[in-house]
């Protein structure tokens, strides 16, 4: 700058000065070294440098003092620094911090109960996740990022989740069981005879449903716990819980339905020197001779001896029916011929 002076005698004079400086603020950055992850819970916010000081905005902490050129920041959001430089001129500029040290709950459910017709059971985690890491016991399903497994144990199970800024969380699931297989006991009521009735099978009630083996004729349907059977023998039944698990009883039935083989002797023919004989007859325990058999108004009227020995008088010859009957209530027919003279 130059400056003219005109004096009183009319004469003028010039001079000039050099002004320095600028009053043109210098441009300023901001950069953020990062986002907030809980792998990177701090992030460092740095401006541009060589500037005489600079003054950053709330919630970030400036490192080395007033004239630092960084600060860090630990939460996500919009930060500002005021930059002045050597002619006293301010600039401003700011920069965004994303992310978050904040792990994402995650929930773990179970599909279901272990049960014997329900042998695995599938662990769910929240989706969304960028890994999951599934606890001992458990088989995880489509790898790392696989947010489902699979458990055939009863027990606690657990996930740990990690979002995208690689926070983990860590949550539990227990998996129930329906319990094992139940005992089951088979009785017997009664022994199997030609005389009795039938011999009755019962299992132990509260069963779903009982399935009996061949030869028994179930009472009711697969929910009944009995059955009758008519032959002795080995029978099993095989009983369904609540659950689906199945136990096995058997119990034998005992007794004999086979008619008496009988054999018998005759002492003679009946003659006139022998007027009687005598028909033994074997392998019974009771044994039953007709004797007559009249018809009475329609009704058939038999008159019968009954021993035990089986020995049989008669002074007749011609055919003689006997009736043996075993120590099971069975009987079995013949027919005696006592030949005459």
């Amino acid at each position: 700058y130059s400056v003219t002076a005109l004096d009183a005698g009319g004469c003028r004079s010039t001079a000039s000065v050099t002004v320095t400086g600028n009053s043109t603020p210098t441009p300023v950055n901001l950069a953020a070294n990062g986002p907030i992850s809980c792998l990177t819970p701090t992030v460092t916010l740095t401006a541009t440098a060589g500037f005489s000081s600079y003054t950053f905005s709330a919630g970030a902490t400036q490192q080395g003092g007033a004239s630092g050129n960084t600060a860090t920041v630990s939460t996500s959001a919009v930060y500002s620094v005021t930059a002045l430089d050597a002619n006293s001129c301010r600039s401003t500029t700011s920069v965004t911090v994303n992310g978050s040290s904040t792990p994402t709950p995650v929930t773990l459910s179970a599909s279901g109960i272990i049960s014997c017709t329900n042998g695995s059971v599938t662990i769910t985690a929240t989706p969304g996740f960028v890994s999951y890491v599934f606890g001992a016991g458990a088989t995880q399903q489509g790898g790392a990022s696989g947010n489902t497994a699979t458990v055939s144990t009863t027990g606690v199970f657990s996930v740990t989740a990690t979002n995208a800024n690689s926070c983990a969380s860590v949550t539990t699931v227990t998996v129930n069981g329906g319990g094992g297989p139940t005992p089951v006991s088979l009785s017997v009521t009664g022994t199997i005879s030609c005389a009795s009735p039938p011999a009755l099978l019962t299992a132990t009630p509260g069963f779903s449903s009982y399935v009996f083996s061949s030869g028994a004729s179930q009472v009711g349907g697969p929910g009944s716990n009995s059955a009758t059977v008519v032959d002795p023998g080995i029978y099993s039944v095989v009983a369904t819980n609540a659950s689906g698990c199945t136990s096995t009883a058997s119990a034998t039935v005992t007794g004999n339905r086979t008619p008496p083989t009988p054999t018998f002797l005759i002492s003679g023919p009946i003659t006139g020197s022998s007027p009687s004989a005598i028909i033994a007859v074997f392998g019974g325990i009771l044994y039953e001779r007709i004797v007559s058999v009249d018809r009475v108004n329609g009704y058939e009227i038999k008159q019968v001896e009954t021993n035990t020995t089986g020995q049989f008088t008669v002074t007749t010859a011609g055919t003689y029916q006997i009736t043996v009957f075993s120590a099971g209530g069975c009987k079995a027919v013949i027919q005696v011929t006592v030949p005459g003279a």
